[in-house]
């Protein structure tokens, strides 16, 4: 986790930007709204971010560009978004809430998975008509390394 990863003025613009444009479209049923690159979100600013972020970090970037991005903005009375995972070759995730949002100081509500569960038995668990979290969130446990940031 890096702190202080944007600079005030980016961080200022990009909490305008996302507080006051009319693009998010998506509604989720536990209580969030998003916004997607190819649906209205992509601005000069988030694009020429992107490939600074890439010249900066070649050794982790390597040759890939980005090719999806996403905002949600949250009901803090909802459950949010639940255990996920993101298909990626690099991820990366920030935040851009005043930290006086932040209800885990020691985390911030994220929660890293080292190691890939078995995607057959996560299938079995996560595609039922009704996902059990308790045992999504107990089998990832079980079968993986974990580190919270």
């Amino acid at each position: 986790m890096i702190d202080d990863f944007l600079t005030q003025d980016f961080l200022d613009d990009l909490r305008i930007f996302f507080r006051c444009a009319n693009i998010f479209k998506y509604p989720y049923s536990r209580g969030y709204i998003g916004a997607f690159l190819g649906k209205g979100m992509a601005n000069r600013a988030l694009l020429e971010f992107s490939t600074e972020l890439k010249q900066s970090l070649k050794k982790i970037f390597l040759n890939y560009y980005l090719s999806q991005a996403w905002s949600f903005k949250y009901d803090a009375k909802r459950e949010g978004i639940g255990v996920h995972a993101d298909d990626a070759k690099v991820n990366v995730n920030f935040w851009i809430t005043d930290d006086s949002a932040n209800m885990n100081y020691d985390n911030g509500g994220m929660i890293i998975w080292k190691k890939t569960p078995n995607i057959i038995h996560v299938c079995l668990i996560i595609f039922q008509k009704t996902p059990n979290l308790v045992l999504v969130r107990s089998f990832i446990t079980q079968n993986s390394n974990t580190e919270e940031l």
